[in-house]
């Protein structure tokens, strides 16, 4: 897919990522990468994400703690890895239409399991998600204030 052509392209040791629907807010980069500098050992840092209505310019409100964690942990933009790392987990899953973000963030997690080496959580919301008309945010935004199995 489009991000792993961006990592061919790229040249530095560490990698973010950037959807045409997020911004970085202005402490984004030097948290995630002094997280990662305070823990060398770390395979990776995230932080949290601040989920946006864009027609509103406000938070979005009543999303429930479990969709909220899943964006966290999810989301390919609160997040920085090395180059190493990327390889090493294959990089994102190229032919789906949907789910590429989840099962990265799956092998991530594997991967710091399998070396018992962390990846970091940064406590505070780094990286400002926003719902525009027909995005994945805005076709979700209804599950996001269910809380169940299913959801």
């Amino acid at each position: 897919g489009a991000r792993n052509v961006g990592v061919q392209q790229s040249r530095g040791s560490s990698l973010l990522f950037l959807d045409a629907d997020d911004v970085f807010l202005p402490p984004h980069i030097s948290v995630l990468t002094g997280a990662l500098q305070h823990v060398p050992t770390a395979i990776g840092a995230r932080s949290q994400v601040q989920l946006w209505d864009s027609e509103r310019d406000s938070s979005i409100r009543g999303v429930t703690a479990r969709w909220k964690a899943a964006v966290d942990n999810g989301a390919p933009t609160n997040l920085v890895i090395s180059r190493d790392v990327h390889k090493c987990v294959r990089g994102y899953p190229s032919g789906l239409s949907v789910g590429e973000d989840f099962i990265y963030a799956q092998r991530l997690l594997a991967l710091s399991s399998h070396l018992a080496l962390p990846l970091l959580r940064v406590p505070f919301e780094t990286v400002r998600y926003h719902r525009r008309p027909g995005n994945s945010l805005d076709r979700q935004r209804e599950k996001f204030s269910v809380d169940t199995e299913d959801g």
